[in-house]
């Protein structure tokens, strides 16, 4: 199960708060998508995930997948399955947001010198953002600067026995192209810009790539299923709510997917 790559461009980035600190190694995001019609083919750069490897503070495991390294990082996991967190020392953490409808966070263990180690479990299928904020750890009676960081991680979570998630799209991600194979499972989301309503992502071919749910507006969801070999292209537009008096343009999304056997 893997994303097929073309034209590989990654970089380190830091998730921070106010300084030019790094908590955790992550990759350059995708540039943002421009208005009308997408001609360009671009591909983004698989994402290494050893087992065992921390990547987003997420420790690689055959429950979750890294779907994107770009502020917040995006995993995959499924309901009733689990997987760990990891902070780095040095700073004081504290899970400040969790829904605790989707998910449940528990074996939280602060370490004597900073760091945090955690378990997600996920509870049911949808999506959510959980944020975490570090404070730098101080020795007593030495100076010490007031800095924090912060993490955030979203996380998408398929439905007990499905396929697990294999590609999450945003608008960013126009004009790309995506390699599932057959059974795995493909999100689209688009949410901007925020005077855009976009209308429901929908699948030229659906014997190669089915639809089973979606909504319009903003923001606007698709969720597909690779179903058969062949290609097919995923479509949205999006009007801006100001129109006819601000007379401006729609906006074309448009992805083209690959299945292999």
């Amino acid at each position: 199960m893997h994303l097929t790559t073309r034209r590989p461009r990654l970089g380190l980035v830091g998730s921070m708060v106010a300084a030019a600190l790094v908590t955790f190694a992550l990759a350059e995001g995708p540039p943002a998508a421009s208005a009308g019609a997408f001609t360009t083919t671009t591909t983004i750069t698989h994402v290494n995930q050893t087992p065992g490897a921390p990547t987003c503070g997420v420790v690689v495991s055959t429950s979750v997948r890294v779907l994107a390294v770009a502020t917040p990082c995006v995993v995959a996991t499924t309901a009733g399955s689990a997987f760990r967190i990891v902070f780095g020392t040095g700073y004081r953490w504290i899970i400040s947001q969790v829904d605790t409808t989707l998910i449940r966070v528990g074996g939280v263990t602060m370490l004597a010198g900073g760091g945090l180690s955690a378990t997600i479990h996920a509870r049911q299928a949808g999506q959510t953002l959980v944020m975490a904020v570090g404070r730098v750890s101080c020795q007593a009676s030495k100076p010490c600067a007031a800095l924090a960081l912060l993490w955030s991680l979203r996380i998408v979570i398929s439905p007990k026995h499905a396929p697990l998630l294999s590609a999450f799209v945003t608008q960013a991600n126009g004009g790309r192209t995506y390699t599932l194979h057959r059974g795995q499972a493909l999100i689209v989301q688009l949410t901007g810009p925020t005077i855009y309503r976009w209308s429901e992502p929908m699948s030229s071919r659906s014997t190669v790539l089915r639809r089973t749910s979606g909504t319009s507006g903003h923001p606007a969801t698709g969720n597909f299923v690779a179903a058969g070999l062949g290609r097919a292209t995923v479509t949205a537009v999006g009007t801006p709510s100001c129109y006819p008096q601000c007379l401006m343009p729609s906006r074309l999304f448009s992805i083209t997917v690959l299945v292999s056997g």
